[in-house]
């Protein structure tokens, strides 16, 4: 951080970590078509940046159980995009304790009795500025994953400030997807600034090595049977010209042109027809089309965005489009991600967790992640690569298949694509207590 970003965080900060204490300003305590909420919650903005009026929206909830200083896990989420709101986790992954649902095209707030808050400190912050709620003036969205980490530690490290008795928790930075990125660098900082307690990290269906994970593509769609024989060849000569595109350092123009063939693959009646690669097992998908409407219509009526303290700011919600996306379309194909995973590995101190839904048939697919992470260059290489699957059961059944060298483990998840958390909830929170939670159950435990 330099030296003047640092002061004007730490003078941003003050006046709204004063305020909090004495009057806490942050608390939720009723949400319009709710009502009274359950626990301790806690949303609002925190300020990070001057120049460019920055600030991170952030939405916690307290374990149903309670707070134990130094003891509750302390569950970081983000969604990836680029440009994707963390409330989406919030609200429509099971995530937090009050999701919204769907009824045809009609919604509804209901109490989601597989939220991770039951026994977990649960934050979403809205990331990076120009997300969700989170702004910035025009000309200050992020264009690396180091701006990115160190914009998300003031804001992360403002909420501490607001609320002390949180400080000292057991941290586990948890995401998915675009989130391959951010939540190895959010851990990184954590872990250099050496004020936090991080634990480790928790990524779903990430993205890690797209020059490893794209070639992947063709072959995974040509196994699922959803192209032939002659699509699959011009895929492999498409996605070759993208591994060159990155090879030769075009990254902005790798994305469009690695994207554009994903389309083409999946998009047309020529080839996949139109099929949702995100979950090969969903016959459509643009029910999440419907959620992501049904989430703004309620987050930006007048009532809620009251209730969550975010004066006249609208939420925007967008996915590889708009200035969030166009200001990291060159971050989209570099390997940095998976660099940083590197580094934490080796320090011999943090978990580093990886899971993938087998039904994903994007850039995220499963045979890729297994490949990106086998090429992690880090003391454990050999020995992962080496490890079998073991299987995973929850409530007597296989939910899926677990690889693990050292502090490095990989979940592979049955009858599930991109979104684990929304389809297969309960295999999830066996995922997470058997990780951070000692006292989980015997049969929610990952044995390994």
């Amino acid at each position: 951080m330099t030296p003047l970003f640092g002061v004007l965080v730490g003078s941003l900060a003050v006046a709204a970590i004063a305020a909090s204490k004495n009057t806490t300003a942050d608390r939720i305590t009723s949400l319009p078509g709710f009502g009274p909420v359950d626990g301790v919650q806690f949303a609002g903005l925190i300020p990070i940046n001057e120049t460019y009026k920055k600030q991170l929206f952030y939405w916690f909830v307290e374990a149903s159980t309670g707070n134990v200083p130094g003891k509750t896990p302390f569950l970081i989420w983000m969604n990836g995009g680029p440009g994707a709101s963390s409330l989406t986790g919030m609200l429509a992954e099971n995530i937090g304790p009050i999701s919204l649902k769907m009824h045809g095209k009609n919604s509804s707030l209901e109490s989601n009795n597989l939220t991770w808050t039951k026994h977990y400190n649960v934050i979403a912050i809205d990331n990076p500025v120009g997300s969700g709620f989170s702004y910035t003036e025009k000309g200050g969205w992020i264009t690396t994953e180091e701006e990115m980490r160190r914009e998300y530690y003031a804001g992360l490290s403002g909420f501490m400030d607001m609320h002390e008795e949180y400080r000292t928790n057991p941290i586990w930075v948890c995401g998915e997807s675009y989130g391959g990125k951010y939540v190895p660098n959010v851990a990184f900082e954590i872990h250099n600034r050496g004020e936090l307690n991080l634990k480790g990290v928790i990524i779903g269906n990430g993205m890690y090595k797209p020059l490893i994970q794209y070639p992947t593509i063709p072959e995974y769609a040509y196994n699922q049977g959803i192209i032939d024989d002659h699509v699959y060849r011009l895929a492999k000569e498409k996605i070759g010209e993208c591994t060159r595109m990155i090879e030769a350092g075009q990254n902005a123009e790798a994305k469009v042109f690695c994207e554009a063939t994903v389309d083409w693959l999946y998009g047309t009646n020529e080839t996949g027809a139109g099929q949702f690669y995100y979950d090969l097992g969903m016959a459509d998908g643009k029910f999440f089309d419907d959620l992501t409407v049904a989430m703004g219509d309620w987050l930006n009526s007048e009532a809620t965005r009251k209730a969550l303290h975010v004066g006249d700011l609208r939420w925007v919600q967008s996915d590889e489009t708009g200035p969030v996306a166009d200001a990291l379309v060159a971050d989209f194909v570099t390997d940095q991600s998976s660099i940083v995973l590197a580094q934490l590995l080796e320090t011999g101190k943090y978990h580093i967790v990886n899971y993938n839904g087998v039904r994903d048939g994007s850039l995220c697919n499963h045979v890729g992640n297994g490949k990106a992470l086998d090429a992690i260059a880090w003391h454990g290489q050999l020995r992962f690569r080496e490890a079998y699957n073991k299987p995973f059961v929850v409530d007597g059944n296989v939910a899926g298949f677990v690889r693990q060298s050292g502090l490095l483990k990989y979940f592979t998840f049955l009858r599930t694509g991109h979104l684990v958390p929304i389809v297969v909830p309960e295999a999830v929170l066996a995922m997470i207590d058997g990780i951070v939670n000692e006292d989980a159950e015997p049969q929610m435990r990952v044995e390994i």
